[in-house]
């Protein structure tokens, strides 16, 4: 190679400089040894180190995972000693329930929550709730808790229908109705706090009042109509001791288009009820009324022969009365039956056309039977504007009484004498709606009485009204026309006594002041008992609601017979505005139903 290339060579080739590789395991090395130092240098430093209260703050290594593991079968006994297994997933220990309560009278009722354990008691049972029926003496409930220092809510409702879903462990289901998924109807104890307006209950089968109800029992009561109805279904005279057939009766009319309207929605809506809810209608009132009737069971069996005056016949309660006394089960066991019928005279109408039907559905029957009906007020003619507030007319007590008297006398044929007076007066005095102002008074003018033309006056003659009646002798109104004490006559009040007019709003009926105090005599068996003994007069205080679980199996049988029927103002759901129509219940003598959702 010569020279020259050589050169060229040398300047065509260039020169690579790089770096070499760098050295991993001593950087690692390096970094680490820093590290060290640091750390050294934090435990050195008192200012960064983790006080005892913040230990948990230091960051720690994670635990090992443990391993799995497969979980055994647990095994239990029952209480018949026999092995079976747990489920996995265990039952809830409480059920969630919702109910209208509230603490006490001056607070709102309202929707309140809560659990109720599935230990229920040993002899208890739980009921889930499909309907309640409420009456406006039911809301009384709420006036006796003044002071609620408990914890307990006051709950409203008596009367419930459902589905058994629970029985405690001492109730042989094998011996006894009481089986899960049965079917029944019950009350729950009146002095108690508890109420039926609730999603679920807890029953004591010995406290409270609990049937079962068959399946054939069911059925029937779903073709039932329960709606009590006041068409006019026969041309019979009320006023007349015969079942003939009378002329020139007075005018019957059973309402207007208006009522004939709302009457066809109510009858619509209580016809498509299923058998719970028709038949959650009857337990309060009849208990009531058999409260009420019971005081005449002795004088019914010895004389066969009933004389009773209802004052507020067209209340729920009244009615209700009027048809056990003009059932088959009542009318076999008299001879004469005479009810004297006291209203308002808007209802006046639809009491004759419903004694005229209960007269003729009992004509095969051999009982004499009279009906009277006397208005204590008069209605206002004039024209009424909408939401106008009209105050009653009430008739004057001498009025009254003319006409009270009128109705006694004017159905004998003989002359009225002081030996004879006793057979046309009353065997018991219902109070319902108040009796002060027309029966309680002493101011009865009898000498002006006997001055006037009433028809009834011809049948006394040469007598003296103000002697035959006593009338010389300051008494209140209601004991000239009863029975003597010593003929087993009676005065049963379903109200205050003390009320000073008429009403039919349940807050003016009772006065727990009074009929709670321990000075009230008639308050308690044996204290009714003792005040009998120096009274002119039996006097029955039944305001308070009584259960038994008797009364409620034969209110049963006469519903299934159709002996009962009631009238239905409101069918809702509690959801829907109940807060209106308890508001309704209380300002008016009326009958409501809920329907209970599933909670």
């Amino acid at each position: 190679m010569s020279e020259g290339e050589t050169q060229v060579d040398k300047q065509t080739k260039k020169k690579s400089v790089g770096f070499a590789p760098l050295p991993e395991e001593e950087l690692n090395e390096h970094h680490a040894n820093l590290r060290k130092i640091q750390e050294e240098k934090l435990k050195s430093n008192p200012f960064h180190k983790i006080p005892p209260e913040l230990s948990y703050l230091e960051k720690r290594p994670l635990a090992p995972k443990p391993l799995g593991q497969h979980k055994k079968e647990t095994k239990t006994n029952d209480s018949y000693g026999r092995e079976h297994k747990m489920s996995e997933i265990r039952d809830l220990r409480s059920l969630a329930f919702k109910e209208i309560a509230t603490q006490n009278k001056n607070t709102e009722l309202n929707f309140n929550y809560g659990f109720i354990y599935k230990k229920i008691p040993s002899k208890s049972v739980m009921v889930d709730v499909k309907y309640v029926s409420l009456t406006s003496y039911d809301l009384d409930k709420l006036n006796k808790y003044a002071i609620n220092m408990s914890n307990d809510k006051v709950v409203m409702g008596h009367t419930f229908t459902g589905e058994i879903i629970q029985v405690g462990s001492k109730i042989d289901q094998t011996a006894t109705d009481y089986k899960v998924g049965a079917q029944v109807i019950g009350m729950i104890d009146p002095t108690s706090k508890r109420g039926s307006l609730s999603s679920t209950l807890v029953v004591d089968t010995y406290r409270d009042t609990l049937i079962v109800l068959t399946e054939s029992e069911i059925e029937s009561i779903r073709s039932m109509d329960t709606y009590l109805c006041f068409e006019d279904g026969s041309e019979f005279d009320v006023g007349s001791d015969d079942s003939s057939v009378a002329q020139g009766n007075r005018e019957e009319q059973t309402g207007t288009e208006g009522d004939n309207g709302d009457n066809a929605g109510k009858v619509s809506a209580a016809a498509s009820l299923p058998p719970l809810g028709k038949i959650a209608l009857y337990p309060v009132l009849y208990n009531r009324a058999k409260q009420v009737l019971t005081v005449c069971d002795s004088k019914i069996n010895k004389s066969h022969t009933l004389r009773v005056l209802i004052n507020g016949a067209d209340t729920a309660l009244g009615l209700t009365i009027f048809q056990l006394l003009t059932s088959p089960d009542y009318l076999k066991r008299l001879e004469h039956l005479h009810l004297i019928l006291i209203t308002r005279e808007q209802n006046e109408k639809k009491l004759l056309t419903l004694a005229r039907n209960q007269r003729s559905l009992r004509s095969d029957i051999p009982c004499q039977t009279r009906f009277g009906v006397i208005p204590f007020d008069m209605m206002n003619d004039d024209l009424i504007l909408p939401g106008e507030k009209v105050p009653l007319n009430y008739k004057k007590p001498n009025f009254f009484a003319a006409e009270i008297l009128q109705e006694l006398f004017e159905s004998t044929s003989t002359e009225i004498t002081p030996k004879t007076l006793n057979e046309h007066l009353i065997d018991l005095f219902v109070d319902i709606v108040g009796s002060k102002k027309y029966f309680q008074t002493s101011s009865i003018r009898f000498a002006e009485l006997q001055t006037t033309s009433l028809p009834f006056m011809a049948k006394i003659q040469d007598q003296s009204l103000v002697k035959l009646l006593r009338a010389d002798t300051k008494e209140p109104f209601f004991q000239k026309i009863m029975k003597p004490k010593n003929q087993q006559c009676g005065f049963v009040s379903c109200c205050n006594y003390y009320t000073p007019t008429p009403t039919y709003k349940v807050d003016g009926l009772f006065d727990h002041s009074v009929s709670d105090s321990s000075l009230n005599p008639w308050s308690s068996g044996w204290g009714s008992g003792l005040a009998n003994s120096f009274s002119n007069y039996y006097y029955y205080d039944e305001t308070a609601l009584r259960q038994k679980k008797g009364w409620l199996e034969e209110g049963l049988k006469f519903f299934l017979d159709g002996h009962l029927k009631f009238q239905v103002d409101h069918v809702i759901d509690w959801r829907d505005n109940f807060k209106k129509v308890l508001s309704s219940l209380r300002n008016e003598d009326s009958q409501v139903l809920f329907e209970i959702e599933e909670f």
